[in-house]
This record gives C-alpha cells, structure tokens and sequence, in this order.
C-alpha cells in the first residue's frame, strides 16, 4: 500500500504531512523488534512475509479439518486455535461484523468436522470437549449437541452419572419439541440399549 493512501487511513484526521509524520515515527517503533512487521519498498509498505496472521492460521487449519486432516490418536487436535474468541469483539465497523461471523461459522463447521472422528478413534473425552465447545459459540447447534451424546453413549468408560446428564439433555429436548420451539423427537438405532431418542432442530 502506498505510503500517503496508509497514513490517510491511520490518521485521517489531521494534514497529510502530519499523518505522514506519524507513520514514519511508528514504523521506526516497528523496526526496533527481531523480526520485521512490515517491508518498506520506496513508497510503497507490505507485511513482511514472516509474519505469523493468527486469523490465516486459524482458515487453514480449519479448512484443513473440513478437508478430513484429522490429527491421528497420540497427536493433540488444534483445540486452541478452534475454541478461541471471536475477531476483535467489542468492534462493529460493518466490515468487521461480516468478517467476524464468517471466521465464526468456519470454526463451528472444523468443530462438527472435529468431533466425530475423534468418538471414532476413541477420544471420546476430546470429542465431547470439541463438542461443548461448539455449544458454547451457538447454544442452539444440533449438530454439536448430538456429538455430546453420541460420544457418551460410545464410551465404553461412562459413568452412570454421565448417563444422566445424557438423559437430562434428551429430556430437556423433549420439553423444547413438545413446546413448539421448532424441535422434533426422532428415534435412532443406540449402541446402548437399542434406541435412544435423540433430536434434529428445524428452524430457531
């Protein structure tokens, strides 16, 4: 980017020579670290190659997971980079919220990739943690809710105390679906006990 179009951007408030001023004095704030943030090529700046953009960290590797990249048993799942906070809260420049939501319904997609293949491999407590996660972001998300589920009723380990959580979570469903909310009750094949009830969201 030019250098007059980036201090008119940065500093739109004041004079052009001020502006200039000011990038000048933070590009040489800049420069003072161990690995440069931006090139500067004449008049024209770039962001320096080696710099590490968690947001293009967090599209590849949620891309990667969609794509079936599944860290294989004894290798960590990137939990961190896909249960982190959304970009920038607290900002509601129009572009921002565009990008926001996006960069959100890709992590939550990489979270539904996530978890079934983990209850596959056996993770189930991994599996249930990608779930929650997904939860937490969009309480409403079906999707995230039946892994929950599936992976406490896969888990050869679970507790009778895990069970009645499943239970009270079906049965809250059921409440939703009798209400009205937009919910309806399915019956499904169980690896327990034959068939479980278990919900699929339309709507709200």
């Amino acid at each position: 980017m030019p250098r007059t179009v980036l201090a008119s951007t940065l500093w739109p408030e004041v004079a052009e020579e001020h502006a200039r001023g000011s990038l000048r004095t933070t590009l040489r704030k800049l420069s003072r670290g161990e690995l440069p943030l931006v090139r500067c090529r004449g008049d024209v700046l770039t962001v320096a190659p080696s710099l590490r953009v968690d947001i293009h960290v967090l599209t590849r590797t949620a891309l990667g997971v969609m794509a079936g990249c599944v860290p294989q048993p004894g290798h960590r799942p990137p939990l961190g980079l896909l249960t982190g906070e959304d970009l920038l809260p607290g900002r509601d420049e129009d572009w921002m919220l565009l990008e926001r939501e996006r960069l959100r319904q890709l992590r939550l997609h990489a979270l539904d990739s996530l978890a079934e293949p983990l209850i596959g491999q056996g993770r189930t407590a991994l599996a249930m943690e990608v779930a929650w996660a997904g939860t937490r972001a969009e309480p409403p998300r079906e999707s995230a809710h039946r892994v929950v589920v599936s992976a406490h009723l896969t888990d050869d380990t679970t507790t009778g105390e895990a069970m009645a959580a499943t239970a009270t979570l079906l049965d809250a469903y059921r409440v939703h679906a009798a209400t009205g909310t937009g919910a309806s009750v399915n019956e499904v094949p169980s690896p327990v006990e034959g068939s479980v009830s278990c919900v699929t969201h339309r709507g709200d």
